[in-house]
């Protein structure tokens, strides 16, 4: 439930002081000692902690793997999990290796129009943009959007997410109108569907923000890295690796706009965080 309500930090406390003794009470090839690694791993990725993620996704991975038939569900979600990992460390071939296994099985396992493969088509897009591979990455994107168009309601957060990616898309394209047009439909349902202080929403902003920039509308670019440096601080630890890329952008936007002692200002916090 708190996975499900983004509640990372909750979600981390619930696990760090309990590990050990669930490691102590359960035989070391428990699937229920895996779940838990899955969850603390998910926890740790989304606080900024890349390589324990990597490390404790793995630990429940090897066990599935032992455990699990090959075309197990849940195996795809452990795959995904390391090659999200994978993604946040930069491996982003790697990454790509996993989640494309965990697409594959999920297609094998699922009705064709199951919402948890327009995650997974998703990540897939994801990170094939994170390759410069952006046709490829807007094949999937529209895969995932075909499904959520025939199964989801048009407020849907995973619909917002399939029009993220395809925003990246484009935008790597340089299809920057078309780029927009999509982070726009997916700002507006964020807006409609979530709390102000989302993480969702913190990355519909500088998404459109970053378009904007792509268009040379600094100004608007600047209003957008605003609102999500916003939620951002509000969400997450000080420390925080996309704290930094948020200051890093700033301080970016703010030397296009020849102001240049704040870019100075911004990037010396990115850089303050990086360190760390």
């Amino acid at each position: 439930l708190l996975n499900e309500l983004d509640q990372y930090q909750q979600l981390h406390d619930l696990y760090h002081p309990r590990l050990p003794a669930l490691e102590a009470a359960l035989p070391p090839n428990s699937t229920d000692l895996a779940t838990a690694y899955n969850y603390y791993g998910i926890a740790l990725k989304k606080l900024g902690h890349y390589s324990d993620a990597l490390a404790y996704g793995q630990k429940a991975l090897s066990i599935q793997q032992a455990e699990l038939p090959a075309d197990c569900v849940e195996l795809a979600y452990s795959y995904n999990n390391v090659g999200s990992a994978h993604g946040r460390l930069g491996n982003f071939r790697t990454a790509l290796e996993y989640k494309l296994k965990a697409l594959e099985i999920l297609q094998n396992a699922l009705p064709p129009d199951h919402p948890d493969l327009v995650k997974s088509c998703n990540n897939v897009g994801r990170t094939y943009n994170d390759l410069g591979l952006h046709q490829k990455a807007l094949e999937y994107g529209l895969m995932a959007l075909d499904i959520c168009k025939r199964t989801l309601s048009p407020d849907h957060p995973d619909l917002a997410s399939s029009y993220h990616n395809i925003g990246h898309s484009y935008g790597g394209l340089g299809r920057h109108h078309d780029a927009l047009e999509y982070h726009q439909k997916a700002l507006a349902i964020y807006e409609k569907t979530m709390p102000p202080d989302h993480p969702n929403l913190a990355t519909a902003y500088n998404n459109l923000g970053c378009t904007y920039g792509d268009l040379s509308d600094h100004r608007k670019e600047l209003e957008y890295q605003l609102k999500a440096l916003a939620i951002l601080e509000k969400v997450l630890p000080p420390d925080h690796p996309n704290l930094a890329a948020a200051h890093n952008n700033l301080g970016c936007t703010y030397g296009q706009l020849g102001n240049y002692q704040k870019e100075l200002e911004y990037k010396l916090k990115a850089l303050n965080i990086w360190e760390k």
